[in-house]
């Protein structure tokens, strides 16, 4: 592979996380952020920064994974089980935090969601069966058979 074509693959992967990442943190912390008390403000603030995090995260692991892990699973397909993934871990880390510790610090929700989005890596590499080395031709073919 030509290496501009990768540095335009790996940008655009990173591109796709950083959105992905900031739409999933952003509308999981506006959510969030309805359960607590900002009488004093910071509300706006509060979200906006965690919503960055977010899109830096999405933007690291997307390509990271897609490169090292998921290179046989469809972009498509990585892309959507990812984000659910993601969202189901965050929203559990908050939940848990917020209504079973009845705290409102953030770090089980980042916790979740990285485990969400690996959990989702692992079982799509786990589940994906590997394709043909070269298309066109069978097994027999390729070892003299």
């Amino acid at each position: 592979m030509r290496l501009g074509r990768a540095v335009a693959i790996t940008a655009s992967l990173s591109l796709v996380g950083a959105v992905i990442g900031a739409a999933v943190g952003g509308v999981l912390l506006s959510a969030w952020s309805l359960t607590v008390d900002f009488s004093r403000g910071g509300r706006a603030g509060t979200v906006a920064v965690a919503t960055l995090f977010s899109a830096l995260l999405g933007a690291i692991l997307a390509p990271t994974t897609a490169w090292l892990f998921l290179r046989r699973v469809q972009l498509g397909r990585a892309i959507a089980h990812t984000t659910i993934g993601t969202a189901f871990g965050a929203t559990v880390g908050l939940l848990i935090e917020r209504f079973v510790l009845d705290r409102t610090m953030l770090q089980l929700a980042v916790v979740g969601a990285v485990i969400g989005y690996f959990a989702a890596a692992v079982r799509l590499r786990l589940t994906t069966r590997p394709s043909s080395a070269r298309p066109g031709v069978s097994s027999t073919d390729a070892h003299g058979g």
